[in-house]
């Protein structure tokens, strides 16, 4: 097993380098697509597993490694078919419509208020407040907050349902807004945009505190407008806050060791950051081996049973059981990677299959976004991005936009056959 992990490892770095090759030779009017960003944040995950092959040697390492690459592999032709049949778009208009602008601010009022009733309702729930206020005061820690909100315990907050609004469609339109309009109407976008940006913050979520710095600088640098000076000022300074953010957010959660200096805070969140995005899962995932393993193929069982965790209430399933093995708690949650995902419901045929087949679905989606040939649609296309980096499973993938960027296409094609 660990000669032909081993293998496979090094036949996708080939197929990786003849993507890369291919794209930069002959294909740059395509610009980018949602299929190639799905496969950069994969290969993270691949790398990830790849590194704990070799400096982590073990029998559970090494078959993570073994499905890891195989599931690479079929998503790397997928993205290689995908790229080598798609064509080269008009670009979308520079600025939104009169209907296109309205609608666009009716998505971003809703989603605002939405937001601020999730404020509302947590800092008017009792116990909420006061854990809230002892994190103010520095009596408790954040985290014990956020398990408190997210378990459902204290005041079921629909953090599922919420999360579209909050990270999907609200960041959506304000790149929209601010990307596609002359002159854009900061006393209407900046309020929303900070009620926004207070509900991730409440939420707890390091990446929904991230998505607005993200969404904003991505505003900023497709703005027609923008000189090349200001892209290379912009660029820069958006890594900065960023990062920025993310050591901010790892304090408030207290994640980071006691009596460090500012410096030693620095370089724990560089440092974790790394850890986060690269080897966090494969980590996780290889840990709980032992217990996933052996329920493949379920025959997509795991699929329907997380789908059905959409529903309203708090439910437990085996994302719980796993970050317990791990040594964390009941509230918590360990997903497994798309690899693992796959492996888990469908077995070898799963990885060989399901990625690549997964790869075409969102190239085609892509597809439809790109030929409605709106402004407001680009600016999802960006938005969709950071959040790709979740797009696990079937049930993240709903979480994390999915449901919303079905719904786009459908609305897409639906105006194409009416033009």
């Amino acid at each position: 097993m660990g000669v032909l992990a081993g293998l496979l490892i090094a036949c996708e770095v080939v197929l990786l380098a003849v993507f890369v090759l291919t794209r930069a030779a002959g294909t740059r009017e395509l610009g980018w697509r949602l299929h190639e960003a799905l496969l950069g944040w994969q290969t993270l995950y691949w790398l990830g597993a790849s590194i704990l092959f070799v400096v982590a040697p073990s029998r559970d390492t090494t078959s993570l490694a073994f499905i890891a690459s195989v599931a690479q592999l079929s998503l790397t032709a997928g993205v290689l078919v995908a790229t080598g049949t798609a064509r080269a778009r008009e670009p979308a208009p520079s600025e939104l419509r009169p209907t296109e602008r309205k609608v666009t601010y009716a998505i971003a009022a809703t989603a605002a208020a939405v937001c601020l009733l999730f404020i509302v309702i947590v800092v008017r729930n009792e116990e909420l407040a006061l854990l809230l206020a002892g994190v103010l005061t520095g009596d408790e820690q954040f985290l014990e907050f956020r398990t408190t909100m997210t378990s459902g315990g204290a005041v079921y907050l629909a953090p599922g349902y919420v999360k579209q609004f909050r990270d999907v469609l609200l960041p959506t339109a304000l790149i929209a807004l601010v990307a596609f309009t002359t002159r854009p109407r900061w006393l209407v976008i900046v309020p929303m945009g900070l009620i926004g940006l207070v509900a991730a913050i409440l939420s707890g979520e390091r990446f929904s505190v991230m998505l607005y710095v993200l969404a904003l600088g991505a505003a900023f640098l497709m703005r027609p407008d923008r000189g090349a000076v200001t892209a290379r000022l912009v660029a820069p300074l958006l890594a900065l806050v960023l990062f920025s953010a993310f050591v901010g957010t790892t304090i408030l959660l207290g994640r980071a060791s006691e009596d460090t200096s500012a410096f030693g805070i620095v370089l724990e969140s560089a440092s974790s950051l790394i850890d986060r995005v690269v080897l966090t899962l494969p980590r996780e995932n290889a840990g709980g081996y032992a217990v996933w393993s052996p329920l493949a193929p379920s025959w997509g069982a795991n699929w329907t049973s997380a789908i059905a965790g959409i529903l309203p209430g708090s439910q437990t399933g085996l994302d719980q059981e796993l970050h317990e093995v791990l040594g964390g708690s009941a509230l918590g949650s360990s997903p497994l990677g798309l690899p693992a995902d796959a492996y888990l419901a469908w077995g070898m045929l799963g990885i060989a299959i399901c990625p690549f087949v997964y790869c075409i679905l969102l190239a085609r989606t892509d597809e439809v976004l790109l030929d409605a040939r709106l402004a407001v649609a680009r600016a999802f296309r960006v938005a969709l991005v950071p959040l790709s980096f979740a797009w696990y499973s079937p049930f993240l993938f709903v979480l994390n936009g999915g449901v919303v960027l079905v719904a786009a296409a459908a609305a897409g094609l639906v105006l194409m056959r009416r033009s």
